[in-house]
């Protein structure tokens, strides 16, 4: 599965590699802020640098997490490196166009792998503290079929969209340290009956992007062989 899903990415264009499509709520600001940092991204910062900086704070996230497993306080420092990462991952595709760097396909490749390793530290980190039960396992593996999902989607539509009803990586980052925080101030081992709940809200929406997707690309099939029977 996974060599058909780089067979597909391997023969899209750069074009369609190097925009993100999609709306999301916080789009426009986003899009304010990025205008304004990336040309005053210091010459001697390259694209590189800014992806490889998600292995550093996927490290800082994992120790934050290893210490507050005697000092919660250690645990509200998780937050700033999810902003620090947001910042890195916004900037490091935007300065590679800015600048023409060239590296379309190496920075597609490379920044969303790490994405996948900077969602696993984190549960990893929830793992540290709360143990690995099979809900921590259950939400891994929907951070990598949600992944699957978006990448079969890239290759069977040639775009790259990262928003679904609106709500696209920003949100997700914003509503995630709203809820970290939530669980850190009431205390994590005391709400970590929620997780469960997690699971399986996060399965019960992937079920329903899969079932509208799968619709669509069926009426998109039929209508492409109706017009070839008609010719």
């Amino acid at each position: 599965m996974y060599i058909k899903i780089y067979i597909f990415v391997k023969n899209m264009s750069s074009k369609n590699l190097k925009h993100k499509s999609g709306e999301w709520l916080l789009k426009s600001s986003e899009d304010r802020l990025k205008n304004f940092l990336v040309p005053r991204v210091p010459s001697r910062i390259e694209t590189y640098h800014l992806t490889f900086l998600t292995f550093l704070w996927s490290f800082l996230i994992v120790v934050c997490f290893y210490l507050g497993r005697q000092d919660a306080l250690f645990l509200f420092l998780v937050p700033l490196f999810v902003i620090l990462q947001y910042l890195s991952d916004l900037l490091d595709g935007a300065v590679g166009r800015y600048r023409d760097t060239g590296l379309v396909k190496w920075g597609y490749y490379v920044d969303h792998f790490l994405d996948f390793i900077f969602a696993s530290s984190i549960v990893f980190g929830y793992g540290l503290i709360l143990g690995f039960s099979v809900w921590i396992f259950i939400i891994e593996f929907m951070i990598s079929a949600f992944m699957v999902h978006t990448f079969l989607l890239v290759s069977v539509n040639q775009s790259f969209r990262i928003s679904f009803f609106r709500l696209g990586p920003t949100e997700g980052r914003s509503i995630f340290i709203f809820v970290h925080l939530f669980f850190v101030w009431q205390g994590l081992k005391t709400v970590g009956f929620l997780f469960p709940f997690i699971a399986l809200g996060a399965l019960v929406f992937l079920a329903i992007m899969f079932i509208i997707n799968q619709k669509r690309l069926w009426q998109e099939d039929m209508k492409i062989k109706n017009e070839k029977n008609e010719n």
